[in-house]
C-alpha cells in the first residue's frame, strides 16, 4: 500500500514538473514576444523620427546635390519603417509612409536627371513633412511610458493613434523620367505579367490571381497580382514595360533567426540574380528581428547609380522573400 501511495506522490508530483516546465517555457515566450515588439516598436518610432528629418532637409536644404541624398535617405527610411509597422500590425498607417517613400524615391530619380523642385513638389513636401512630423510625435509621446507596458497595453496605445495623410500634386509622377532597367523595353500583357510573376515567387501560374493596374508614385504602369505563400499571402506588382517585378509585400513573418545575416544577404543576391536584375551591387543591409533588409544599387561602367535602389527582405527563419522594392 505505501509503494502504491509513494508511486502515485512520485507520479503527481512528475505532472506537476511538467506542467511547471510547460508554464515556464510559455512564460519565455511571451517574455520574448514582448521584447520583439517592444523592439519594432523602437525601430518604427527610430524610422519615422529619420523619415520626418530627411524630408525637412529636403524641402529646405538649397543644395540639389543634398536634396537628392535626403529624398534617397527619406525614401530607404520609409521602407525600414513599413517593415517594423507589418510586425507592429499597424496597417493604418502604411498608406502615408508608403505614400511618403514612393515621393521620395520618384524625387530622388528627377534630381538626378537634373531636375529641381516646382512649386508643386515644394507644397506636396511641406504635406508630407507635415504628416510624418505628427506621426513621429505621436510614436515618440509614447517613449517614456511604453517599458512599463505588456504587449497587449503598447499595442492598444499605439492603435489609438491616428492615421495621419497627406496630399501629393499627382504632377510630380507625371515627371518622373523612365529607369534605366526599363529603357527600351516595350509593354507586354496582363498574361505574361503573371508568367513573371509566377516565375519570381517560384509559384503555379494556377496560383497567381490578378487584382487591378494602376500607375504607382514612381509614374509606371503595373499589373497588380496576389497569391498565396507560406505563411501568409502576397501582392506582387509587375512593369508593364519590361515585365519587371517592381514590388512584392506579403503578410508572412519570419519566426525564427537561425540562418546568419550572410547568407540572408547572400540570398537577396541570389533572387536579384536569378530574375534578371543585372548589374546590381550590394550598398548595405539591416537587420530587423528576424529579418535583414538588403539593399542593392545600379552598377553602370563602375559607377553606383543610388537613386536606382533595390531592397529585398529576407525572413532568417528559411531564406525566403517577405517583401521587395524597387525604383522601377
Amino acid at each position: 500500500m505505501k509503494r502504491k501511495i509513494v508511486l502515485l506522490s512520485a507520479g503527481i508530483i512528475a505532472i506537476i514538473c511538467v506542467f511547471a516546465a510547460v508554464a515556464l517555457l510559455r512564460h519565455e515566450d511571451s517574455d520574448e514576444s514582448a521584447a520583439d515588439y517592444m523592439q519594432a516598436y523602437r525601430e518604427l518610432t527610430e524610422c519615422v523620427e529619420q523619415l520626418s528629418t530627411s524630408l525637412q532637409k529636403c524641402l529646405h536644404t538649397s543644395s540639389t546635390q543634398r536634396r537628392q541624398q535626403e529624398a534617397a535617405t527619406a525614401a530607404y527610411k520609409s521602407a525600414e519603417a513599413r517593415v517594423s509597422l507589418s510586425q507592429l500590425q499597424l496597417a493604418e498607417h502604411d498608406a502615408l509612409l508608403k505614400s511618403a517613400g514612393e515621393y521620395a524615391h520618384g524625387l530622388t530619380q528627377r534630381l538626378a536627371s537634373g531636375e529641381d523642385l516646382s512649386e508643386a513638389d515644394i507644397d506636396s513636401l511641406k504635406n508630407l513633412c507635415q504628416a510624418v512630423e505628427t506621426l513621429s510625435q505621436n510614436l515618440s509621446s509614447l517613449n517614456s511610458e511604453a517599458g512599463a507596458m505588456n504587449e497587449n497595453a503598447l499595442a492598444a496605445k499605439l492603435r489609438r493613434i491616428e492615421p495621419a495623410s497627406a496630399a501629393i500634386a499627382p504632377a510630380h509622377v507625371a515627371a518622373v523620367g523612365e529607369p534605366k532597367l526599363l529603357a527600351g523595353m516595350g509593354e507586354i500583357s496582363k498574361t505574361d505579367a503573371s508568367a513573371a510573376a509566377s516565375g519570381f515567387l517560384r509559384l503555379r501560374r494556377s496560383t497567381i490571381k490578378y487584382e487591378s493596374s494602376y500607375q504607382h508614385g514612381s509614374g509606371v504602369p503595373v499589373y497588380v497580382f496576389s497569391a498565396s505563400v507560406p505563411g501568409g499571402v502576397a501582392e506582387i506588382e509587375v512593369t508593364k514595360t519590361g515585365g519587371f517585378v517592381s514590388s512584392v509585400s506579403s503578410t508572412r513573418q519570419a519566426l525564427t533567426r537561425g540562418l546568419p545575416v550572410q547568407d540572408a544577404v547572400a540570398a537577396a543576391e541570389k533572387l536579384l540574380q536569378d530574375n534578371g536584375y543585372s548589374n546590381m551591387r550590394v550598398v548595405g543591409y539591416d537587420t530587423h528581428g528576424n529579418e535583414v533588409i538588403v539593399s542593392f544599387a545600379h552598377l553602370k561602367n563602375g559607377i553606383t547609380y543610388y537613386p536606382e535602389e533595390i531592397t529585398a527582405t529576407i525572413g532568417r527563419d528559411t531564406g525566403a522573400l517577405i517583401a521587395f522594392d524597387s525604383y522601377c
